[in-house]
C-alpha cells in the first residue's frame, strides 16, 4: 500500500539539496525547479526512530521500495509497503492536510526512493481531466487517495538507478541524471495504473493497452502467442486484431522494436557492451544485433555508444 518520508514543508522552493528525516534515517533529497523533489534512502534500518504523528500536506507522491517493510498509519488507515520478496509501490494524491505516522521500518538493506511534487505540477503534466484517480481506500478519507501496485521491470530498473546512478562527471550530473529517471518513472507509472480508465473513458481499445503494457513489462521474457492466449483470454487472432487496430504493429514488430529501443538505451545512457545491448534486444549474435540494430536507427551500436547525449 503506502509510504510517507521524512515530515519537510511543503514544495517550498530551496536553493539547494538536503538531507531529511523520515521516521528513521536520513533520507537525501534533491530539489528540482517547479518543486519536484527525489529522495533516495538506502541504509540498514530495524526499527522506526520516530513514531510520533505528523502532518503531510497536499502534494502527489510516488515511493517505490526497492528492499524492506514499511508499516504505517495515513489518516487513521493503516497501509503496508512489503518488499521483502519483491518491490512494492504506491501512489498518493493528497488533497488535504492529512496526519502520518509510522509504525514499523525494517531492512537489510532498506532501498526506496520517493518522487513528489505539488498537485498542479502533475495535473498539468498528465491532464487532470483525462485522468480518473484509483483509490484502494475505497473513499475511506476525502483528504487522500492511495493506489499501491507492484511496479513492473522498467519501473523497478528506474527506481535502481535513481538509488545508484553510473559513474558521472559531477554532483550535478548525478542530480540530472536522477531527474531525467523520475520523470520518465512517473510518466511509466501513470501510464501502468491510470491510462487504462482514459482509454475506456474515450471509448478505445482497453484490451490493447493492456497487452502493450504486459509486453512492455515482460520484454526480457519469452513472449509466445500461446502465453498471450492463456494470460488474456483471447485467441492469437483477436490479439493480434486488438493491437494493430490501436498502434498499427503486428505483436512481434513491437515486441523487437521495444526491444531495440531498450537496448538503444542501455547504450546510450547506461554504457553497456554491446554484446549485453544485443541480450537486452533478444539477440544471441552481436553481428544480427548490428544488422538489424542499423536497419532501424540508421547507424550502427558503437556510435549510439559514443555518443554524448
Amino acid at each position: 500500500m503506502h509510504l510517507r518520508e521524512r515530515q519537510q514543508p511543503a514544495f517550498a522552493r530551496q536553493p539547494s539539496d538536503t538531507s531529511s528525516e523520515i521516521g528513521s534515517r536520513t533520507m537525501t533529497v534533491n530539489i528540482f525547479p517547479g518543486g519536484l523533489r527525489i529522495g533516495v534512502l538506502d541504509t540498514r534500518k530495524s526499527g522506526v526512530e520516530d513514531p510520533a504523528q505528523t502532518t503531510v500536506d497536499p502534494k502527489f507522491q510516488i515511493l517505490v521500495l526497492l528492499k524492506g517493510y514499511h508499516l504505517f498509519s495515513f489518516d487513521g488507515i493503516e497501509v503496508e509497503l512489503d518488499a521483502r520478496a519483491a518491490p512494492d509501490a504506491v501512489m498518493m494524491r493528497v488533497e488535504k492536510s492529512c496526519t502520518l505516522r509510522h509504525l514499523q521500518s525494517f531492512g537489510d538493506p532498506y532501498r526506496k526512493i520517493s518522487i513528489a511534487t505539488s498537485l498542479d505540477w502533475v495535473d498539468q503534466i498528465a491532464g487532470a481531466e483525462d485522468l480518473d484517480w484509483p483509490d484502494d481506500t475505497a473513499g475511506a478519507s476525502p483528504a487522500f487517495r492511495l493506489h499501491n501496485w507492484v511496479p513492473c521491470t522498467e519501473i523497478t530498473r528506474l527506481a535502481s538507478q535513481i538509488v545508484a546512478p553510473p559513474p558521472q562527471e559531477s554532483d550535478a550530473q548525478v542530480r540530472l541524471y536522477r531527474m531525467s529517471r523520475g520523470m520518465e518513472l512517473v510518466r511509466r507509472a501513470l501510464a501502468q495504473e491510470l491510462v487504462e480508465t482514459s482509454y475506456q473513458r474515450h471509448g478505445d481499445d482497453a484490451t490493447a493497452e493492456r497487452i502493450r503494457l504486459f509486453l512492455l513489462d515482460h520484454l526480457s521474457e519469452d513472449l509466445p502467442l500461446d502465453r498471450l492466449e492463456q494470460e488474456f483470454g483471447l485467441n492469437r487472432r483477436s490479439l493480434q486484431r486488438h493491437f494493430k487496430s490501436c498502434y498499427g504493429l503486428t505483436l512481434r514488430d513491437f515486441i523487437r522494436r521495444e526491444r531495440l529501443l531498450r537496448a538503444r538505451r542501455a547504450l546510450s545512457e547506461d554504457g553497456v557492451p554491446i554484446a549485453e545491448a544485443a541480450f537486452i534486444a533478444g539477440y544471441s549474435s552481436t553481428e544480427n544485433f548490428a544488422t538489424a540494430f542499423r536497419v532501424y536507427f540508421g547507424l550502427a551500436p558503437h556510435d549510439v555508444q559514443n555518443r554524448v547525449i
